[in-house]
């Protein structure tokens, strides 16, 4: 049983230190959110997903190897360092949740209150009513600019 765990141990030391860096980027992530700097997250966003994927992979080898790694004292101590990390990585990504759904309302809201201001702005067709009253509509109003 011993013979499998130096392996498991790499691996278990290879999901520590991507779980470890993979928190390091949370860690800018929330810093630029928390800035005001989203742009610099796009960035980021392909370097997060594949340290998440290689994350997932390694965790997922590791608990199918569970049997061959939880009677050695080394790899059990290793594991619970990881879980260490892990619970340290989630507690981020739910920060990071909540700050991204944040920024992207933040957004929608810039967006419509401009939308809106615009609508705001836009010209309107001014016609007079049968009892000589002025009515003011946009609504399906197109103005091109045409030379008669």
């Amino acid at each position: 049983m011993a013979d499998y765990a130096p392996g498991v141990i790499a691996q278990m030391i290879d999901a520590r230190t991507t779980c470890r860096e993979l928190a390091k980027l949370l860690l800018e992530e929330n810093h630029a959110l928390h800035k005001g700097g989203a742009a610099e997250n796009e960035a980021r966003l392909n370097l997060k997903k594949r340290l998440s994927v290689r994350l997932e992979k390694l965790v997922q080898d590791i608990k199918g190897q569970r049997d061959k790694w939880h009677t050695n004292a080394l790899a059990a101590r290793t594991a619970n360092e990881l879980a260490a990390d892990i619970a340290v990585f989630t507690d981020l990504a739910r920060k990071n949740e909540l700050m991204l759904r944040a920024a992207h309302q933040i957004r929608a809201d810039i967006v419509g209150v401009i939308r809106d201001a615009m609508d705001a702005q836009s010209p309107r067709v001014q016609t007079y009513g049968r009892s000589g009253t002025m009515n003011t509509s946009s609504a399906g109003v197109r103005v091109l600019a045409k030379e008669v």
